[in-house]
């Protein structure tokens, strides 16, 4: 009897490993399988998720089995592996060989690999599937490349596939210069969206996504996204991208995300699933933004009777003698220029981490130090009332890009620290006129520590009063920053759009309505090109001073597609025809500035002007800015 009952539980044991090994695994299934004795094992079970009707399964070592809905979709034709690394001249693939862990995750797996590369590289692939906030179908994968104690001494190049059938010829693309495109029918199609690294391609994307109109699965869209940090290459049935051996692995674990996300509907709809996908963590900007016809920029100017710095008083009256509504008033931005004692500095003291108590100097156009303006927090609480009590929003000047100037007496200035500037050179008028500014090194943690404790002594002093903070400049790390002359090696691009994206969030901690604005100047025409990443994705908008070119607008289109994109004009007068295109083509704000350039304060315009500009004035404020209207629809 006590045989019969050994050879039963024998048999039940073996029956039940026989069902783990060959029957599946589920994704709720949370137990790790890891371990050399059960290599065989884990790469034999399947990997099945589902969502909204959706499935996912993978096969041996991650690779695809079928991407379905309903029975429908891809059931074959996937690459034999996951994603292949090339290192150097050797190809390395993610699959059943080189795969050392099989785990379940939340929404999904995580599979980990371990490649005979010299040194060893860990790399986990983690698979998600889940309805997003918009509620689109998104499969995601998230790709982490741990840095080894040794250095990467050669170009590391990830190629991750997307689909089995390779995207057709009428997938739609954002272009850079703000317009819709399509593949086309090039074989060899590839386009590029350029952050980190300079690539060339058929197509110059604008944001890091495609979309093929009918998918498969569902025969609705299907949009391809990466996240916004780093460069990636599109083709037709893989993205890939590459760390350069100059740089190699920055972060302890270098993270990229792709998402395929099915959905249903046009441009608004994709943008959605972006927004909701790779830029989850970034709020929308403010909705009073939409609404704004009319932005002005004033740089300490003079009044009428030449006294400095009168000029923001005066023109507040003389506008307000012509606009009359209040609820009109609220759609006019006035910002404040050169309210600091000098770039680089902006009257904050690092060690108490507040603005400076005592009043201050601010030298104008290279005047004399005893031609000076006096400025102090009080003197800057009275010209913020004074607009705000007459019903009108103000924006501050935050900072001129990344600039400093020693020359200026920037105490911060320390040439014992040369990692923490980028390069030599930058604006050399108004407060650093004919002098030798610098370009701080956004990688480095002083730099990084010195902004955002900047932004919280701005928002605690004036938070809870202004609607807008303005980064001015920040073109300055064009696409393929690698630490300038720092003599550190590192993606600065990717660090300093991290640093936007803090600087934002610091604002919003304090006073989630005041809006921090970028200044990219994108653009490529005849006569200027700035190839610059679209830092304002992480912002809540843009102000930029592109003097107000046409040019330069739909460049611009894409990067603030939900928020709003306003340019500064101090030649106002000299460019009106520029003024008269762009609010009339791209929906811009009617625009005027003083204290540099024309002096085209509103107290100072002849009355034709004034009549010219509130006439543009009263048409723009009727609708509110929606750039989907000026990008087209998609067929």
């Amino acid at each position: 009897m006590n045989n019969k009952r050994i050879i039963i539980i024998a048999v039940v044991a073996v029956v039940a490993v026989v069902a783990v090994v060959f029957c599946g695994f589920d994704a709720d299934n949370r137990t790790p399988v890891s371990g050399n004795d059960m290599a065989r094992q884990i790469k034999k079970r399947p990997v099945r998720m589902t969502a909204s009707g959706f499935t996912v399964a993978c096969g041996a070592g991650g690779k695809m089995l079928s991407l379905t809905k309903g029975g429908k979709g891809y059931d074959d034709g996937f690459t034999p592996y996951a994603a292949g690394i090339t290192y150097g001249s050797t190809v390395f693939y993610l699959d059943g060989e080189s795969l050392r862990e099989s785990k379940s995750i939340q929404n999904g797996h995580r599979f980990t690999y371990t490649l005979k590369t010299s040194p060893a590289l860990t790399v986990d692939l983690e698979y998600t599937l889940k309805e997003d906030a918009g509620g689109a179908t998104v499969f995601g994968r998230t790709i982490k490349i741990h840095k080894p104690a040794q250095p990467v001494n050669d170009d590391l190049t990830i190629d991750m596939p997307i689909l089995p059938s390779s995207m057709p010829d009428n997938t739609w693309l954002p272009l850079r210069n703000g317009t819709l495109g399509l593949i086309g029918n090039a074989d060899e199609w590839t386009g590029t969206y350029n952050c980190t690294t300079v690539n060339q391609g058929a197509s110059s994307l604008a944001i890091p996504l495609v979309s093929i109109p009918a998918c498969a699965v569902d025969g609705k869209r299907c949009t391809v996204m990466t996240d916004s940090y780093y460069s990636s290459i599109f083709t037709r049935n893989s993205i890939r991208w590459t760390y350069p051996a100059e740089v190699g692995l920055q972060d302890d674990v270098e993270t990229r995300d792709i998402f395929l996300s099915f959905h249903a509907g046009g441009l608004d709809a994709i943008m959605q699933t972006f927004y909701d996908n790779p830029l989850h963590d970034v709020p929308s900007g403010q909705a009073w933004m939409k609404q704004v016809a009319m932005v002005s920029y004033d740089y300490l100017s003079s009044g009428l009777s030449g006294e400095r710095g009168a000029g923001w008083f005066e023109n507040i009256d003389a506008l307000s003698d012509d606009i009359t509504d209040r609820n009109d008033r609220g759609k006019i931005v006035l910002a404040l220029h050169g309210w600091y004692d000098h770039v680089g500095r902006y009257a904050y003291n690092p060690g108490t981490q507040s603005l400076d108590t005592g009043a201050w100097n601010h030298v104008i156009n290279g005047a004399g130090a005893d031609d000076a303006f006096k400025m102090s927090t009080a003197k800057m609480h009275e010209r913020i009332d004074y607009a705000k009590n007459r019903g009108y929003r103000v924006a501050l000047y935050f900072a001129d890009g990344l600039l400093g100037c020693p020359d200026n007496g920037d105490e911060f200035y320390d040439p014992t620290h040369p990692e923490r500037i980028y390069s030599w050179g930058g604006w050399t008028h108004a407060d650093t006129y004919w002098k030798q500014p610098f370009r701080y090194n956004p990688s480095d943690p002083w730099v990084q520590a010195f902004y955002l404790g900047y932004a919280r002594a701005l928002m605690k002093e004036f938070g809870d009063k202004i609607d807008a903070l303005i980064w001015d400049e920040t073109f300055y790390m064009a696409v393929g920053s690698f630490g300038g002359s720092s003599g550190v090696p590192a993606y600065t691009n990717r660090d300093f759009m991290r640093l936007v994206k803090k600087l934002a969030a610091e604002v919003h901690a304090v006073n989630p309505n005041v809006a921090f604005l970028a200044s990219d100047d994108i653009v490529a025409c005849e006569d200027i090109t700035m190839d610059v990443p679209p830092y304002a994705l992480m912002a809540d908008g843009t102000y930029q001073d592109s003097w107000g070119r046409p040019e330069f607008y739909p460049f611009g289109f894409f990067p603030n597609y939900r928020n709003q994109l306003w340019s500064c004009m101090w030649h106002a007068i000299d460019n009106i025809s520029w003024m008269r295109e762009t609010v009339r083509r791209y929906q811009a704000p009617v625009v005027w500035t003083d204290g540099h350039g024309n002096n085209g304060g509103w107290a100072k315009l002849s009355p034709e002007m004034k009549a010219e500009l509130l006439a543009m004035f009263h048409k723009r404020k009727q609708y509110p800015t929606e750039y989907g209207q000026l990008i087209g629809s998609l067929k």
